[in-house]
Parts: structure tokens; sequence; C-alpha cells
């Protein structure tokens, strides 16, 4: 089995847990409109390495419940809780104007609004609020962001880098 390289996958979904004895699973969306799983032939992990073929078999509020091949018991599905799906950016929906993938934000420079360095997008988050994006800062603290105006400016990311404007309070704690 080939791989494919993760610069290239989008996260997609995880699977949040098993689902019934015969090795389904509950899987959950992280895509804009959960429908755009329906679109995806193959699904990866992470480093790309792992392929998973799914089907989609009925939902519940949050989550899919599908089957993945290969995996046949309560025991192979709990195993997978947790795991991270990837997919080729090609199935998916063609993005608007000012629209990312996370994956794409990860490893940005975050500049202030004056074009100094203010840290560096390690990881984004949407825990049901709203983007967040997480920056290490150079003294080795983390802040995070909402990713909305106006704490985040203007995008230039065939540039390398964000423009950020964080609270005056978060500025002052990032000095110390």
């Amino acid at each position: 089995m080939s791989g494919v390289k993760n610069k290239s996958l989008v996260k997609v979904a995880f699977i949040a847990n098993a689902h019934g004895i015969r090795g389904q699973v509950k899987l959950r969306s992280l895509t804009a409109s959960p429908d755009d799983l329906k679109t995806i032939e193959e699904f990866y992990d992470e480093a790309g390495k792992r392929r998973f073929k799914i089907r989609l078999q009925g939902a519940t509020n949050k989550e899919f419940i599908a089957a993945i091949d290969g995996i046949v018991t309560r025991n192979e599905a709990e195993a997978l809780k947790g795991t991270q799906l990837f997919a080729d950016p090609k199935y998916l929906p063609k993005k608007g104007e000012n629209e990312w993938f996370h994956s794409e934000l990860i490893g940005l420079s975050a500049r202030l609004t004056d074009g100094a360095e203010y840290g560096k997008i390690t990881a984004a988050h949407n825990f049901g609020a709203g983007d967040i994006l997480e920056i290490a800062l150079a003294n080795g603290k983390t802040e995070m962001l909402p990713f909305r105006s106006p704490f985040i400016g203007d995008i230039h990311k065939e540039k390398g880098y964000i423009i950020v404007n964080p609270p005056a309070y978060l500025e002052a704690k990032s000095e110390q």
C-alpha cells in the first residue's frame, strides 16, 4: 500500500468510538458540511501510510455510523478510537475565496500588524464555537486566538505568514 504526501492531505474526520458489536465505528466529521464525507473515496491516517476504505451506513445527531473494510469486531473498532482521518482535497468541494483548510495554516508564521514576529501556528482547533489557531510564541508559551476578525488579519499563505492582532493583555503577557 503506497502512502501519499501528508502535506497534501486535509483532516476531515476522526473516529469517535466503536458502535455495536460488528466492527462499526462512530465517525465525527470536521468538514464544513458533514455530507462532504460522502464524496470521499479513501481516507488516510495522519502519516498518509494507512488507508481506510469506509462505508457510511447511517447517522446520529453528530456522527456517522460507518463500516471500515477489514474491521469486523468491536475490539478492532475500539482500537481505532481517536484515529484522525485525512483525505485528498480533490474529494472535497472547492474552497471559496478566503477559505482555508486547517492544514494550510499550520506552520505559517504569525506576525503582528507592525510586521513583528509573534509566533508560529502549530495547530487549528474547533471545539464547537468556531475555529481557533494555536500559536507557539518565542518564549516557549502558547496562545490561542479565534480565527476571525479582529484577531486574524490578512493571510499570506504564499509568503508563509498571517497577520494577527492579539488582545493587548496577551501581547503584554507574551513579553514576560
